[in-house]
């Protein structure tokens, strides 16, 4: 992909798969190696799913979002690990 159609950590909606266009997102991040998957971005709130990969040394915490709730079961872990996170934006 060209430089010049990247929109920063966003990923392009082409390069979205079948499964993730179904959920409808507002926008998908590339985070690291690993996905964020907006479906309610406001002014107030972000929220949707965080899909940690497994060759990812990143693995995320509770501090790094207001709600971050496991989905699956631990030994899920070889094929990936899906949160359901949501991010309380602070008032302006």
């Amino acid at each position: 992909m060209e430089l010049a159609k990247r929109d920063g950590s966003n990923i392009p909606k082409e390069l979205w798969g079948a499964a993730i266009r179904k959920l409808k997102p507002v926008r998908v991040v590339s985070d690291r190696v690993n996905v964020k998957i907006v479906l309610i971005d406001s002014d107030r709130l972000e929220a949707g799913f965080y899909a940690v990969v497994p060759i990812s040394s990143y693995v995320p915490s509770a501090s790094d979002f207001s709600e971050l709730t496991l989905l699956g079961e631990p030994g899920d872990a070889p094929s990936g690990t899906l949160y359901r996170y949501r991010i309380v934006k602070p008032q302006r």
